[in-house]
């Protein structure tokens, strides 16, 4: 939700700026984190920004609530034009 209010309102060089993201890490837990590293790979060459981090936890995020069984209402996945 952060991340769509900083895009609406024109911060997109906030979102792009790679520091936001390494200190955000200093955030989550060494599991979440090691799966986030698996992700930064994937981008590569390209390092990892905030809008990044917050398509990927919005996957991760809607992959659980389909396993729980959570009311996809609930929870709004990144359209792919987004990314």
């Amino acid at each position: 939700m952060a991340v769509s209010t900083l895009q609406g309102a024109g911060y997109v060089h906030v979102l792009a700026a790679t520091d936001k993201y390494t200190k955000s890490r200093v955030k989550v837990t060494q599991p979440v984190e090691r799966k986030m590293g698996e992700k930064k790979l994937e981008l590569q060459p390209r390092l990892p920004t905030l809008v990044d981090l917050d398509i990927w936890l919005r996957d991760r995020v809607c992959a659980k609530a389909s396993v729980v069984g959570l009311s996809s209402n609930t929870i709004r996945p990144t359209a792919r034009h987004e990314r």
